[in-house]
């Protein structure tokens, strides 16, 4: 309490000091320089080193404050201990500097010391990777090195050692995640791949008879188109809507507030978001109450009520598709519309608040309207976020299950690969038929996602 009454009233900084005094590798070198073993001193070289080449976020030491410099933080202790050692020196010179990048406060010293017939050396940095001595002695008799490692045949044998751990330790630390790839990724691939050339019992081999039976059944091919209907309807639909509505909650007041509500059904797990639509979509034949709120609403009005989760063609489809175009996938696709619109209105608005406002006005004096901007400035810039947008939606429209094998488990032409895969190997016990389409499924993705992955590294080579 005294101490730091009087640091208070002397306008000192109170600080714990360690005393170095007592470290083994000094006393080692006052053992030494005590005896007669190097005769008389003509030369002491400390070193004090340390490797930290970057700059220390939030830390009162990489910061130009009184005592956060390296001679404070380290020299102490040297000049300490030349001090027991020698006493006072007759004149000291320094060499203070900066050299790590963007450093503020001086990380580096060469302090030299100077005495009736030798010098003493304290040298401190922060940039030196492989440290040398600790200490360099040498006297009319011979030289002494005092090493934080061994030397010899011993170091040298610890050396290779550790360098054959450091080449191991980092497989060490990949194992388990190679593992559970391995286990839970690569085996289930290969085993899946292999299930696809089997039988429907996997017990004779038919090499491509399940593909060739998915491409040409009219099922299967229903299924495949419905994919395909989700990939362009959904994709389209939820980064289009993600865009309107990311550029127009962006100019009102309430923002935050309107984006809260749109992104809501992101917050919703997808079965839940297919049981509420269900009662949505729910249908009633004629004369009995309609409790959905779409035929309740259409029947307050005069409307007749829709079967929407049942199998209604649209005219003049079979002209275009192979299969005829179904309202009830239009139906279910508009949920998941309803639920992923949210997320890309978050991410494609993060890309416009990186547009710079200079930008915009710059376009506004060059005589642009807003339709222009909107098209040749903020549509450009933003594409590549809507890029990665779309993206994440194809893969979620290729693998879609939850939402259709709840509303309608795939009955009424609504069936998706995921579905029927689902179908062909636990209400079929069609193994072959089952691991077909998950290959195809499989081959789908990746090149989506190589083509996000390459995507993604160009991005991050350009900043």
């Amino acid at each position: 309490a005294q101490l730091i009454s009087l640091a208070k009233k002397k306008r000192r900084i109170l600080s714990v000091f360690q005393n170095r005094r007592w470290d083994g590798d000094y006393l080692t070198v006052k053992k030494v320089i005590g005896g007669t073993l190097l005769g008389r001193l003509v030369s002491f070289e400390s070193h004090f080193d340390r490797y930290r080449n970057f700059i220390q976020p939030d830390t009162w030491k990489e910061e130009p404050n009184a005592g956060a410099e390296i001679l404070y933080n380290l020299g102490a202790h040297m000049i300490d201990q030349a001090y027991e050692l020698f006493g006072m020196p007759n004149n000291v010179s320094a060499d203070i500097g900066i050299q790590r990048t963007n450093g503020k406060v001086d990380d580096f010293y060469n302090l030299v010391l100077r005495y009736d017939d030798f010098q003493a050396s304290l040298k401190s940095s922060y940039m030196v990777r492989e440290e040398g001595p600790r200490y360099i002695l040498h006297g009319t008799e011979g030289s002494f090195l005092k090493n934080k490692r061994l030397v010899g045949p011993l170091a040298a044998a610890r050396r290779r050692f550790a360098g054959r751990r450091r080449s191991i330790t980092p497989w060490l630390w990949l194992l388990p995640a190679f593992f559970f790839i391995s286990v839970y990724l690569i085996y289930p691939v290969v085993d899946t791949f292999r299930l696809s050339l089997m039988n429907a019992n996997s017990t004779k081999f038919v090499g491509i008879e399940n593909y060739r039976e998915i491409f040409t059944n009219p099922v299967m091919q229903d299924t495949l188109l419905n994919n395909i209907l989700w990939l362009v309807l959904f994709t389209t639909l939820a980064v289009g809507l993600g865009l309107l509505f990311a550029v127009l909650t962006g100019r009102v007041r309430y923002e935050s507030t309107a984006k809260a509500v749109i992104f809501i059904p992101m917050a919703i797990s997808f079965v839940a978001a297919a049981v509420i639509w269900r009662f949505v979509y729910a249908y009633q034949p004629p004369g009995f109450t309609q409790f959905g709120l779409l035929n309740a609403g259409g029947t307050a009005v005069g409307l007749p009520p829709q079967a929407w989760l049942s199998d209604q063609k649209v005219a003049f489809t079979d002209i275009l598709l192979p299969s005829p175009f179904h309202t009830n996938n239009v139906a279910i696709i508009a949920v998941g519309v309803w639920m992923w619109t949210g997320f890309a209105m978050v991410v494609i608005s993060a890309g416009l608040k990186g547009i710079s406002k200079e930008v915009i006005e710059a376009a506004r004096v060059d005589g642009a309207n807003e339709f222009q901007i909107f098209r040749k400035v903020i549509f450009p810039l933003v594409s590549p976020t809507i890029a990665v947008v779309g993206t994440t939606l194809v893969i979620q429209a290729l693998k879609i299950f939850d939402i259709v094998w709840v509303m309608t488990a795939g009955n009424y032409n609504t069936d998706v690969i995921a579905t029927m895969m689902y179908k062909q190997l636990f209400n079929y016990q069609d193994f072959g038929k089952s691991g077909a389409l998950a290959v195809i499924l499989l081959l789908a993705i990746i090149p989506v996602m190589l083509i996000s992955v390459n995507r993604f590294r160009g991005q991050e080579e350009t900043r």
